[in-house]
């Protein structure tokens, strides 16, 4: 059972076709945003003029944010992914895992597409945490055990 909900021993790898087909460990999260998925809705709903509902399951990506201080060393991975893709003209995907040592969970991330690039982070006082997204096509709840708790990542 789990004791705390901490964030701050979350591990996240990630990689992407052709760029880093080894996944690299993602660092310097930002202060108070680390990364976040969206809601989504996987089914579909009427109710007919009888009121009897009916529904069916319907396939959805999930969205997902990363935010990364300004100077973390894990900023090129998204760049180089971006150039790639621009230099070949072509979505290449992303693939990857998350870890809550703290829950005991542990996330497989397949088929990410870079959805949201932010180029430059904003200059102000100091510079500004820079927020990606991307768009996975189904994550799915991994088997963790202490042994892989202690060893993320996975492929």
């Amino acid at each position: 059972m789990a004791t705390q909900i901490t964030s701050s021993d979350c591990v996240f790898y990630l990689g992407v076709v052709n760029v880093y087909n080894q996944p690299v460990l993602l660092s310097n999260y930002a202060a108070d945003d680390i990364f976040d998925t969206e809601n989504i809705a996987p089914g579909e709903f009427v109710m007919g003029a009888d009121g009897y509902l009916t529904g069916g399951l319907t396939p959805v990506p999930t969205p997902m944010n990363i935010v990364l201080q300004a100077d973390s060393p894990a900023i090129p991975v998204f760049d180089n992914w971006y150039l790639y893709q621009r230099q070949n003209k072509t979505l290449t995907w992303a693939f990857g895992t998350v870890t809550f040592p703290s829950l005991g969970k542990k996330f497989a991330l397949d088929k990410g597409g870079l959805r949201g690039y932010k180029m430059i982070a904003d200059a102000k006082k100091i510079l500004q945490p820079v927020r990606f997204s991307i768009v996975w096509q189904n994550p799915q709840p991994a088997a963790t055990t202490p042994a892989s708790l202690s060893t993320p990542g996975g492929y």
